[in-house]
């Protein structure tokens, strides 16, 4: 309605100057007009409105901004704001000369640039990343080569599996410890539950121990407790948390041909 309204002012004030300056008719002796006394027609040109830029389709991709540190096994977490948490993973493709990092960096959707946060207690990768209900984020366990590597933990297992776990403030860019699981892990799964607590499950240990176990994090506390084993002991699994409370396992490597798991 107000890009009508502002045509139509538009136009009345083109046609008001077009009178206002028009030749004054004459008249002959004779009382007759001459033919000047005919005022030319107004013309009124409207300028169409710019178009906007068309949407890129759907299904397509296109690139944006590059992460400040080159990763992988990393975390990608969205947080409540809209920006994305990275944090960890490994800095090569070089088992001999690949180390975990702490570092942690955000992704702004809006301008598609990355900008540094505060980095973990403890460098890890394959560990797992869980946005819980207050906002803040947990990470556990995962896998630091102990004494090989700057900040690891005391590790109880050969494979570097690591039992500690953290917490980043999204508000404060901060981490800061919280209780850790009851046993090391890496490559297990974390599900968030519709009670507001967090199920790990599974995990591969030194020397190719498949692990069954599982376990709760609750954040009211910030402590573990051990729940109910999976029916086949397994890791690289997937979890998901169903709406009636439970999770579901599916997958992953294990001692014989996985059928899925539910709690």
């Amino acid at each position: 309605m107000a890009g009508r309204l502002g045509t139509f002012a538009v136009v009345v004030i083109l046609v008001a100057a077009c009178g206002t300056n028009a030749p004054v008719p004459s008249t002959s002796g004779e009382g007759s007009a001459s033919p000047s006394a005919t005022p030319p027609a107004s013309t009124i040109v409207v300028t169409p409105a710019p178009t906007a830029s068309p949407e890129p389709p759907v299904g397509t991709w296109r690139s944006t901004g590059s992460m400040s540190v080159a990763r992988k096994l990393h975390t990608a977490t969205l947080l409540p704001n809209g920006q994305v948490l990275v944090a960890g993973g490994v800095d090569s493709d070089d088992d001999a000369s690949a180390k975990a990092l702490a570092s942690a960096e955000l992704y702004d959707p809006r301008t598609g640039t990355w900008s540094a946060t505060g980095s973990m207690l403890h460098p890890r990768a394959w560990h797992t990343a869980t946005l819980l209900p207050n906002g803040l984020v947990l990470v556990a366990g995962g896998q630091c080569p102990g004494l090989y590597e700057k900040g690891c933990p005391a590790v109880e297992d050969p494979s570097g599996a690591m039992p500690d776990a953290e917490l980043y403030d999204p508000k404060t860019g901060t981490w800061t410890a919280t209780g850790s699981m009851t046993s090391p892990r890496f490559e297990h799964t974390a599900t968030l539950l519709a009670d507001g607590r967090v199920l790990v499950a599974g995990a591969e240990l030194a020397p190719d121990a498949i692990v069954a176990s599982t376990e709760l994090y609750d954040p009211a506390t910030g402590r573990w407790t051990a729940t109910g084993a999976l029916l086949t002991g397994r890791w690289q699994q997937f979890a998901v948390g169903l709406p009636d409370g439970g999770a579901l396992v599916a997958g992953g490597y294990g001692p014989i041909s996985l059928a899925p798991d539910r709690l």
